[in-house]
């Protein structure tokens, strides 16, 4: 998982390069979202990993996440969702702790 600034917010990144395990990709990207993120932004081709990030915060209670589509993309054709996390930093903090 790769995590950028966006250009929304200073309090808002991007997450990218999803994989199929969330949550090795969100232990080691804690920190970073930690910095002063209020929201994270992420989105998949339907049937892909968006889906299981999405499932694995509600889970274990890291915040809410708002699911967006599908809607096709005329580029490709593919059916893509747009997810937008509003991060529960405190949860995560306590999980990323219990979790290393």
């Amino acid at each position: 998982m790769y995590i950028a600034d966006s250009t929304v917010s200073c309090g808002v990144v991007q997450i990218s390069d999803l994989s199929s395990t969330p949550a090795h990709d969100l232990r080691e990207s804690v920190p970073q979202i930690l910095h002063n993120t209020a929201f994270a932004i992420f989105s998949d081709v339907q049937g892909r990993h968006g889906h299981s990030l999405r499932d694995y915060i509600v889970k274990n209670k890291l915040g809410s996440v708002r699911t967006i589509g599908p809607k096709e993309n005329p580029n490709t054709d593919n059916r893509i969702y747009v997810y937008v996390w509003s991060v529960d930093r405190d949860a995560l903090s306590r999980w990323y702790h219990k979790s290393i």
